[in-house]
Formats: structure tokens, C-alpha cells, sequence
């Protein structure tokens, strides 16, 4: 089964994201998950901890470490 993440990213190269968000399908506020997971990714590469990874994303963003954590459970689930 895939992620969300992959089916986001896959839902947005086939040109139907948008589509789906205009109709109420996908929440809009899964095109922003998709850039924090996105920099977590990243940041989880550079850093010796997943803890270092997950304030900086949170720092980033501005928002909680927990919310951060969520969203990357969502994404990843």
C-alpha cells in the first residue's frame, strides 16, 4: 500500500491535486504536509538524530514538534 505522501505526489503529477482540493476531496492543507515531510526528509539525511531533523522542520515551519511528528506519521502511513 502506498503512503500518502506517494499518493499526494502521484495525485499531483497526474495534474488531479488541485482538482481534488477545489472539489473538497483532499483537505488543502495536505499540499503544506507534503512540503514539511518534504524538508524533514531532507533535514533527517543531514542530521545524526531524528530529534535534531524534527525541531529544525519544526522551526521551520513554525509549528510544534508534536504537530510535526503527526504530520509525519500521516504521511508516511
Amino acid at each position: 500500500m502506498e503512503s500518502t505522501y506517494e499518493l499526494i505526489k502521484e495525485t499531483k503529477k497526474l495534474g488531479l491535486l488541485d482538482k481534488l482540493i477545489e472539489a473538497g476531496i483532499i483537505p488543502a492543507s495536505y499540499t503544506t504536509y507534503s512540503k514539511i515531510f518534504e524538508f524533514y526528509a531532507i533535514e533527517e539525511d543531514k542530521r545524526e538524530t531524528k530529534g535534531e531533523a524534527l525541531t529544525n522542520t519544526a522551526e521551520e515551519f513554525g509549528a510544534s514538534e508534536r504537530t510535526i511528528y503527526w504530520i509525519i506519521k500521516k504521511m508516511r502511513t
